[in-house]
């Protein structure tokens, strides 16, 4: 299998995702997948944009504990090969505060919106539009444990 055909499995996962096939973009991009790791290993930029792609179709499909496990996958990836306040690697915290979020384990999220905040700054300057995303998932965290404190929310569902 050639590297370029791995591209283009995946470049043809997301435009099956976009279009609904959520099963045909799966299939594509774990063929994608199994090429990025014969050929570069599990520590390499395209092997980790791989798990991250494969990660939101599991979210997509509320399947949380296999994209938290994908998203992990794609965070040690990057970790490997970036540094640590690297933009890649802030979002791969983010998406592991969406999987924590969507479960309902807002101190977990926030952790994780924090260190994805943390790094954003430090990698795009405290006046990127992107640093105003982290922190209303912070904020939204925040609010929404205050609301949960009054026993009558307690069971309310997001």
């Amino acid at each position: 299998d050639h590297v370029d055909l791995a591209g283009a499995y995946h470049n043809l996962g997301i435009t099956y995702e976009r279009l609904g096939f959520y099963e045909k973009a799966m299939n594509k991009f774990l063929k994608g997948l199994k090429i990025r790791e014969t050929v570069y290993g599990e520590q390499h930029p395209l092997t980790a944009n791989s798990y991250g792609a494969i990660g939101s179709l599991y979210e997509r499909n509320s399947e949380y504990f296999d994209a938290m496990k994908m998203y992990r996958k794609s965070l040690k990836a990057r970790t490997a090969v970036y540094e640590r306040k690297h933009s890649k690697i802030s979002d791969n915290f983010g998406m592991l505060g969406k999987i924590f979020y969507e479960n309902k384990d807002l101190e977990s999220a926030k952790l994780m919106w924090k260190k994805s905040l943390q790094i954003r700054k430090a990698s795009l300057g405290a006046n990127h539009p992107g640093i105003f995303y982290s922190n209303s998932n912070i904020e939204l965290v925040e609010r929404w444990s205050a609301l949960c404190t009054d026993h009558q929310l307690k069971d309310f569902k997001i």
